[in-house]
């Protein structure tokens, strides 16, 4: 059968997610383990205001998006709140650039844009999907997207390894400034990169042509089509609520893996003296064994269709958090970090 789709829509839709990589990875993942270990006095502080941090940012995104994403579909916004979202993001990861010693309510105030942000790109390029392709080609439409994304961004990942070099123990070590540089310029160069990336989808992909204006009506209809599609879903459609719930653990499975990355990365440097440089190659592994299941996934979804491939990836979305949580605790009540094991570190607690 004919296949549905354009390559270079599926390309330039694929780069929105290397956009949105870079904001999962390199900004929201790899500069959380920086910010509690230099920007606060204290790491302790630091972690607990990150924490709150991404709460926060977390409940609004949960209230807000559902909203914004019926209006954006009701009015066909989709190309044009990607870009402004998108230009956002990339100012915000930019302006990390000048962050110093004590900065810590201008850090929290534009990694949480970042976060935000980057969560409405997610949902606008999930949106997206319907208009390059039809719903067969759905999975490997979007595991060979998803698969360009994740690979861009481990080649990403690898610039800002080799842009931040340097470590420093406390603000009296004479490499202490250079950290800071080094970290900006590496946000800079990202923010940069986030911006190029979006280009192709604005100019490539055609946004809806819906007329519909912006009112106080299409607020309550976009409330009305959300409370429609909720109910819909866990009292008439059992696909549609499978999809729910998968989405739902693959947000816990995101927040899990970032906040356990950050957590990491101070519990190593702590104990074992293991730098940023280790939890960046652990993420430049996880970027390409993603991307390759990606691909994996999209294939043989053409095969066995799109719903067993949901089932599995709760599964393994579903595996993946409870491992992240219980391994630090069952390590510790062992006496043995099963971490440091893996690595061929101190393994003793």
């Amino acid at each position: 059968e004919k296949r549905s789709f354009k390559l270079n829509e599926v390309i330039a839709w694929s780069m929105i997610d290397f956009s949105n990589s870079l904001a999962m990875v390199v900004v929201l993942a790899l500069y959380a383990a920086f910010i509690p270990a230099y920007v606060f006095e204290e790491k302790a502080e630091g972690t607990k205001w990150l924490k709150y941090n991404s709460i926060a940012t977390g409940v609004f995104s949960i209230v807000s998006t559902p909203i914004l994403g019926a209006v954006i579909d009701i009015c066909g916004y989709k190309l044009r709140t990607l870009a402004i979202s998108g230009f956002l993001y990339s100012l915000s990861t930019m302006a990390l650039t000048n962050v110093g010693y004590g900065d810590t309510g201008y850090v929290m105030f534009f990694y949480a844009l970042v976060d935000i942000t980057f969560r409405i790109n997610e949902s606008v390029c999930s949106s997206l999907l319907p208009t390059i392709a039809k719903e067969r080609d759905y999975g490997f439409v979007s595991g060979a997207g998803y698969f360009i994304g994740y690979i861009a961004g481990f080649a990403v990942i690898q610039i800002v390894n080799r842009l931040t070099p340097t470590t420093a123990t406390d603000p009296l070590d004479p490499n202490w400034d250079t950290v800071f540089t080094e970290r900006g310029s590496a946000m800079l160069i990202t923010g940069i990169f986030m911006i190029l990336s979006l280009l192709p989808s604005l100019l490539v992909l055609n946004d809806d042509k819906n007329k519909n204006r912006l009112t106080s009506g299409v607020i309550k209809t976009a409330f009305k089509s959300n409370a429609s599609t909720f109910t819909k879903a866990f009292s008439e459609n059992r696909s549609l609520t499978m999809v729910l719930v998968s989405y739902l653990l693959f947000m816990c499975g995101m927040y899990t893996q970032r906040a356990y990355n950050a957590f990491l990365h101070i519990r190593w440097a702590k104990s074992y003296g293991v730098d940023l440089h280790l939890v960046q190659t652990v993420m430049s592994v996880i970027n390409i064994v993603v991307g390759c299941m990606s691909l994996l996934y999209g294939y043989i979804s053409k095969f066995v269709g799109v719903k067993p491939m949901i089932l599995v990836s709760i599964f393994f979305v579903a595996l993946c958090s409870t491992v992240s949580i219980v391994w630090e605790p069952l390590g510790e009540a062992l006496g043995v970090n099963p971490v440091m094991q893996v690595l061929g570190l101190d393994c003793c607690t």
